[in-house]
């Protein structure tokens, strides 16, 4: 049997847009996963990679009514082609505390 595991942690760049249909419950929304390394010259270089990320049933709910465009989550799944795209297929969400810097 093959592994398709990953974890994600990221932002929401965008709020969740719900594409039920025929009875199936789901949404779609995209997460930044950000990485920062410092070159051979000691600058600081910051790279972004989107990920489209579709939630099904209990977790396509929640995700509808708990998050909001910038909200931290980690996203626990599996890789999935649709369409020569690639989506991640959220089997858990796990919602990261927002943190107050006052």
């Amino acid at each position: 049997m093959d592994i398709n595991n990953l974890v994600l942690e990221g932002c929401l760049g965008n709020d969740p847009v719900d594409t039920t249909s025929m009875g199936v419950i789901s949404c779609l929304f995209k997460i930044a996963n950000r990485k920062s390394f410092n070159n051979e010259k000691g600058e600081i270089i910051n790279l972004i990679n989107w990920f489209n990320v579709q939630c099904f049933d209990k977790n396509a709910l929640n995700a509808l009514s708990y998050l909001e465009k910038g909200r931290r989550i980690i996203i626990e799944g599996e890789l999935s082609v649709k369409s020569n795209s690639f989506y991640v297929i959220a089997k858990k969400i796990r919602y990261i505390p927002n943190s107050n810097k006052n």
